[in-house]
């Protein structure tokens, strides 16, 4: 393995099909897409996006000290004498590969697992690292809350929030190298179909990867369900891992599973399907968590599991959890230790503590799946009681899966009201029309201001009831057109609490 800041920028290019220009033998020390990133040494890869070409900001990243180019275009314009220069048919393809390189190869020393899906990655990442830590393991973690590692006795060492769920390329091994020099062995790690597509994680060796589920997401990106699919089927081939856990409930699950296992892999799989080898059952449900015994049924081995977390969809990424860490060679018995540890992470159906005779659940659900998921959590724990829900759909995202939510709202929510997420540049008031088209507009009420929305579900709310308050989760702001102001549900719950 070669150390960070002593590769050559033809050795980091090693295997691929590059043409060289200028001192192609300079050392590369750090890789980065961002012009304003570049630091003196360092690698600067011209990716050509949608509306911005990094070919455009080639001279600004030589000002900042960028030594070598990986590029795609012709750049006649510059004197490649001075700076080295790797022409390649696609930098996205091979900005990966050669970042890992430059870092010096971090994940092969490290155990990376790789969590892809579209509800549940967060939580099971979470999970997944409050078992590694109960097995004595040094853990890291990558995913939608950022990039941090702690180690005993230490503070939580935040290495980025970049707000991308995986980050590009040269990023991600950056920070895997940070980890891997901080003495950490296991790291969990969120892979979203975006970072797929645009192959972010290549270069990423894993010892084992998951697939959780798929429902409606992502469509304005990926056009259709079968190439969002196809996107997170990607991961499940050799080239990143030999292993994989995946959850056979799902229909797409078993198209995973045979994928996976065409592909050569040694799969596991996990789910409440009496085929699936990790399963749960004696599931009980309460307000402060859920309690459930998981059985590998390939070899009787059961343990009681009692954790904070919430509704089946827990029970389901707690599974995951478990049959992960069975490939990094943890026992069931440790996996319900490190469940019974983990805390529920940020946004995820977090209970708000209160001393109203009412239950509040903030949850990120902002798919028809995931909402789905957190209205049957809620009913689990309403009884006889009305479940509450106020939720929005973000502007500028998949537009088809607006209509669906709201047909989502009102099967499984008794009290509805639609307002605001982030509205980006779209009409609020078009926004809710799209999530009505297919209800009776009569059974919802619409409030776009969303701290009066939640004010209005709060004052409804009866003994006993459930309010769930979906779409933003841990998010702290909202974005109307080009303005991004101050909102944070768990405060404004908490306010509007104070007020009843």
């Amino acid at each position: 393995m070669t150390e960070s800041g002593s590769i050559t920028l033809r050795a980091a290019c090693e295997g691929l099909s590059a043409k060289f220009l200028g001192p192609s033998h300079v050392r590369v020390t750090s890789a980065t897409v961002n012009s304003h990133a570049v630091e003196i040494g360092g690698l600067f890869g011209c990716l050509t996006g949608a509306t911005v070409d990094g070919h455009d900001f080639i001279g600004q990243a030589i000002d900042n000290g960028a030594v070598a180019l990986l590029v795609e275009k012709s750049i006649t314009e510059f004197d490649v004498s001075k700076v080295a220069v790797a022409l390649v048919e696609d930098t996205r393809r091979a900005i990966g590969p050669i970042s890992s390189r430059i870092y010096g190869e971090p994940s092969r020393s490290l155990s990376c697992f790789g969590v892809t899906g579209t509800n549940g990655k967060t939580t099971t990442v979470h999970m997944l690292a409050s078992i590694a830590r109960a097995g004595d393991e040094k853990v890291g973690t990558v995913g939608t809350l950022g990039a941090n590692f702690s180690l005993k006795g230490q503070d939580r060492e935040q290495l980025s929030l970049s707000g991308l769920t995986t980050p590009e390329a040269p990023a991600l091994q950056d920070q895997l190298a940070q980890m891997q020099q901080a003495g950490i062995t296991t790291v969990a790690m969120e892979v979203s179909s975006h970072a797929l597509s645009q192959f972010r994680v290549d270069g990423t060796q894993f010892k084992m990867v998951c697939f959780t589920n798929l429902g409606h997401d992502h469509l304005d990106f990926h056009g259709d369900m079968d190439s969002y699919l196809l996107a997170k089927t990607r991961l499940f081939t050799p080239v990143f891992s030999d292993r994989a856990a995946i959850n056979i409930d799902d229909s797409s699950g078993v198209h995973v599973a045979n994928a996976a296992e065409a592909n050569g892999l040694s799969v596991t799989t996990f789910g409440l399907s009496p085929e699936a080898d990790i399963t749960a059952t004696a599931i009980e449900y309460s307000i402060s968590g859920t309690n459930f015994v998981i059985t590998d049924r390939r070899t009787d081995e059961s343990v009681e599991v009692s954790t904070n977390f919430l509704g089946e969809i827990n029970v389901l990424n707690a599974l995951a959890a478990a049959a992960l860490a069975q490939g990094g060679g943890h026992s069931l018995a440790i996996s319900s230790t490190g469940l019974a540890n983990a805390t529920v992470v940020s946004g995820r159906l977090e209970r708000i503590e209160n001393t109203e005779p009412f239950t509040v659940l903030l949850d990120y659900a902002h798919t028809p799946d995931a909402l789905a998921a957190a209205l049957r959590a809620a009913r689990t724990i309403a009884f006889e009681s009305r479940v509450l829900l106020v939720f929005g759909c973000g502007g500028n995202r998949d537009f088809e899966k607006r209509p669906a939510m709201g047909l989502v709202a009102v099967a499984g929510a008794e009290v509805v009201v639609i307002t605001s997420d982030n509205p980006r540049s779209e009409d609020p008031i078009e926004i809710a029309n799209q999530i009505t088209a297919k209800i009776d507009k009569s059974s919802v009420s619409v409030e776009l201001d969303r701290r009066a929305a939640i004010r209005q579900a709060l004052n409804a709310a009866r003994p006993g009831d459930v309010v769930v308050i979906a779409g933003k989760g841990h998010e702290t702001s909202q974005i109307f057109r080009t303005a991004t102001g101050t909102h944070d549900d768990r405060v404004v719950i908490q306010e509007e609490l104070a007020r009843l």
